[in-house]
């Protein structure tokens, strides 16, 4: 009668550590940890800094749940396309031979990019919008 009482009390605790483990979102991967708005805060170009305020303004990258991705330029020109993250990776399902956007470091407070333009190539540090209240318009 023990071990049956036994058993049934661990496969209840299973139980209950499966429900609240589904029942709670978890960003356990990139392709989770990206989606949201990010500002650009500054580009590495063959080795030199650039910040954004160089750039004429606010650049903004959003990447939504449903796989659409949004460009802002300063001027609030928005372009958007489709994207999927794999293996580090930020690629554009409908064109599966472009190069790439490489993630270098995903924090909650930094996405750092890497992309290869005309051979060389173009570090983007981008910060949460959240985090760029303030920055220069």
């Amino acid at each position: 009668m023990s071990n049956k009482l036994l058993m049934f009390s661990i496969v209840l605790l299973i139980n209950m550590c499966l429900s609240s483990c589904l029942s709670y979102k978890t960003f356990s991967t990139q392709g989770d940890k990206i989606i949201g708005t990010w500002v650009l805060q500054s580009m590495d170009v063959d080795g030199e800094n650039i910040p954004a305020a160089f750039l004429g303004g606010k650049l903004m990258f959003e990447f939504g749940d449903d796989g659409i991705a949004h460009f802002t330029s300063p001027n609030g020109k928005t372009e958007s396309g489709q994207y999927k993250v794999k293996q580090s990776r930020i690629i554009d399902p409908s064109s599966p031979y472009d190069e790439p956007l490489k993630i270098i470091s995903l924090k909650p407070d930094k996405l750092v990019l890497s992309m290869i333009d005309a051979g060389e190539e173009i570090i983007i540090t981008l910060i949460p919008e959240k985090d760029a209240l303030g920055f220069t318009q």
